[in-house]
C-alpha cells in the first residue's frame, strides 16, 4: 500500500465516524504522532553550515530588495529556448 493509499483509507474511516468525542481523540492521537514525528527530524536550518546559512540569509535579503532578482516569466523564457535548442 502506498502512501496515497493509506491516506485515502483513513479519510475513508474518519467520514463514517459521525461522533464528535471519538473524532477529537482521534485527533488529537494524529497531532501528537505528527507533532513527535517532526520534533524528531528537528529543523534543517540548524543541518546547514554557518556559511550555508549566512548565504541563504543574504540570498533573501537580496530578493527582499529586489537586487539579484529575474522575472519568472524571463526564467521561462531561458528555459523555453533551451529545451527548443535540445529538440533539433
Amino acid at each position: 500500500m502506498n502512501t496515497l493509499e493509506i491516506k485515502g483509507s483513513l479519510f475513508d474511516l474518519l467520514w463514517g465516524i459521525e461522533d464528535e468525542e471519538t473524532l477529537l481523540k482521534i485527533r488529537n492521537v494524529i497531532y501528537e504522532l505528527v507533532t513527535d514525528s517532526l520534533k524528531s527530524k528537528g529543523d534543517w536550518w540548524d543541518e546547514l553550515s554557518a556559511e550555508q546559512q549566512e548565504r541563504l540569509d543574504r540570498a533573501l535579503a537580496d530578493a527582499r530588495n529586489g537586487k539579484n532578482v529575474i522575472p519568472h516569466e524571463q526564467v521561462v523564457k531561458k528555459f523555453d529556448e533551451k529545451l527548443k535548442s535540445f529538440s533539433k
